[in-house]
């Protein structure tokens, strides 16, 4: 926050209504409702020349982040009135419950994920299953149906819960129960394939990324979402012997290509409530007690061993 000046406020995958329009604004209007994303960080901050994550649709990873120019008028979603570039604004379609609107971010995030799982995948390994990871299981299993098995690992019994219910076939707390998943797995053919095909770490801990390491087959992927708070030891022993491909992933993509375009493709699906995202709006709140809620529910309960017992919390005016 120390590069934005004026007030600081919070919040993000956020939904409004257009009401005031800039110089030169061509594919919006007043009224319009409207999501907010990172498509093209470069167009959006006028700057020159455009990265090429930015001309393809990648503004999230911008290699030219480090030259935005913030004003004292960003603000945040917690904020009544916010302004952004029309490069960082996607339409949603008329009607579309505010609610759910609040969902297409981090729907985007775990459409990402799941373009990156190949069709002869036979299973998937979630390691935490909070929101991002909830919505990852719905898409595989709407796009895969129950081609592709969907494992869970969580300490958190609602989150747990919740994977099962959106088409999970096994979840457990305890490492152990997956290692012997691993081990006795098998694919149509009847061959051991000793492991996991693709392997996802909401987590971001030591624990849960060896964990992914020992679990993941030969030759398999494991991806990284999550941000750790100190640096954690990765055991590239095994990671080479087992000739692992592990990967960050940070975003969605907003490309010329409608099937990639992460936002395009999940307003779709949930406009046409072909996936379910509104049980996953654990409470409401109103803004003017927003920082009270922030304060004494959100923080507090983040200390919990076991996480918060929600998902998210969505605030309106």
């Amino acid at each position: 926050f120390s590069r934005r000046p004026g007030k600081i406020f919070l919040g993000h995958e956020l939904v409004g209504v257009i009401v005031r329009l800039g110089n030169n604004v061509e594919r919006f209007k007043n009224g319009d409702l409207v999501c907010i994303g990172d498509f093209n960080t470069c167009k959006a901050f006028n700057i020159e020349p455009v990265c090429d994550s930015c001309k393809n649709g990648k503004g999230i990873v911008c290699t030219h982040k480090h030259r935005r120019k913030f004003t004292s008028q960003s603000y945040g979603g917690f904020s009544e009135f916010l302004v952004r570039s029309e490069q960082q604004v996607f339409k949603l379609p008329s009607g579309f419950n505010h609610q759910s609107a609040c969902l297409v971010e981090p729907a985007a995030l775990a459409h990402y994920c799941f373009r990156k799982i190949e069709r002869n995948a036979s299973n998937v390994l979630l390691l935490g299953c909070g929101t991002i990871g909830v919505l990852l299981v719905r898409l595989i299993r709407y796009y895969f149906r129950d081609n592709v098995k969907v494992f869970c690992l969580s300490n958190n019994a609602t989150h747990l819960e919740t994977a099962t219910k959106s088409g999970a076939c096994f979840v457990s707390s305890e490492i152990t129960a997956f290692e012997e998943s691993a081990k006795n797995f098998r694919s149509e053919s009847g061959a051991s394939i000793g492991g996991f095909d693709y392997t996802f770490d909401f987590i971001g801990q030591s624990f849960s990324i060896n964990c992914g390491i020992q679990l993941t087959k030969p030759n398999g992927s494991i991806f990284e979402l999550a941000f750790p708070s100190t640096p954690i030891g990765i055991d590239i022993d095994t990671l080479v012997r087992k000739e692992i491909n592990l990967s960050g992933l940070h975003g969605y993509e907003a490309s010329s290509i409608a099937k990639n375009h992460d936002f395009q493709c999940v307003v779709k699906l949930i406009d046409n409530e072909l996936i379910n995202v509104s049980d996953l709006i654990s409470r409401t709140v109103p803004f003017s007690n927003i920082k009270e809620v922030l304060i004494n529910e959100c923080l507090t309960n983040m200390k919990r061993d076991n996480g918060v017992p929600w998902f998210r919390t969505f605030a309106q005016t």
